[in-house]
């Protein structure tokens, strides 16, 4: 394999030793990541919380994944760089001059190989493992037959082993926070189609509000022009010919029954001859 990476068993030793450096670093931030979203659970477990309470703490988790995964990139960014500096600076004291090839980062066969890499070392220390079980003496022989080159070997295959590990919990990390993201996204779109129906009603209820003290108004305006007309057709109506007729018709009736029943008084105060 190391053929296959193009470099020497020393400095696949130290590729491997890089990726488990990494690993490390990341893992630190997935149990950062992991300890933030478990409190925040716990919060909302042991409490009751309103609506916006929760978009709050969901806004504040999302700004604290938002903020590792940037600390992340760039810490790679700067191992990378300073790594480049120790191998540079290496070259230069044996007068010669490095030359990075950025295209090889992104070739699908050389990321193949690092992978079978992987595999392979993880797959002989899972045997090794298991052969050493199965017999506990075995692993009193191992250690005291152990040579330098076997020591360094051992030492390798733990580091790749422990990247496997942190490589596998990194994965479950992302599948945690796409899908904490999906059910942040959901709670937000609800919230906003709840907040729109809200203020949808509020207007409603608003212009209906608005349209009923307009139309009270209007009735009483018209109910004042009523009375206005009213008063002016009473006005108008007295000073015509034909009131005046009904008046002087009322008032000669009223004189004929004021006599009509003073005469019939009369009447009644005689009585009857024998």
């Amino acid at each position: 394999m190391e053929e296959e990476l193009a470099v020497n068993s020393s400095h696949a030793f130290s590729l491997c030793q890089y990726l488990s450096y990494s690993r490390g670093e990341r893992a630190s931030r997935v149990e950062t990541v992991k300890d933030v979203i478990t409190q925040q659970i716990k919060k909302v477990k042991e409490a009751h919380y309103t609506k916006d309470e929760v978009k709050r703490m969901l806004e504040t988790t999302s700004k604290l994944v938002e903020i590792d995964m940037n600390n992340e990139l760039i810490n790679i960014s700067h191992n990378t760089f300073l790594l480049l500096r120790q191998l540079m600076k290496q070259a230069e004291e044996a007068n010669a001059t490095l030359k990075m090839n950025l295209s090889e980062i992104q070739n699908i066969e050389l990321l193949k190989a690092v992978a079978q890499f992987e595999k392979e070392i993880h797959d002989k220390k899972a045997e090794r493992t298991a052969t050493i079980l199965k017999d506990p003496s075995l692993l009193d022989e191992s250690i005291k037959n152990l040579s330098s080159d076997f020591v360094s070997e051992f030492y390798r295959n733990d580091l790749i082993n422990l990247s496997h590990a942190l490589q596998k919990s990194s994965l479950e990390h992302n599948t945690s926070v796409n899908a904490l993201k999906q059910r942040m996204l959901s709670t937000e779109e609800q919230l906003a189609n709840e907040t729109k129906f809200r203020s949808q009603e509020h207007k409603r209820i608003s212009d209906m509000e608005k349209a009923h003290l307009e139309m009270e108004k209007r009735m009483r305006d018209i109910s004042d022009q009523l009375a206005l007309k009213e008063a002016e057709l009473e006005k108008k109506f007295q000073s015509t010919n034909t009131y005046l007729n009904m008046q002087k018709i009322l008032q000669s009736k009223n004189a004929i029954i004021q006599r009509m029943r003073a005469g019939n008084a009369n009447d009644d105060d005689i009585e009857p001859s024998d």
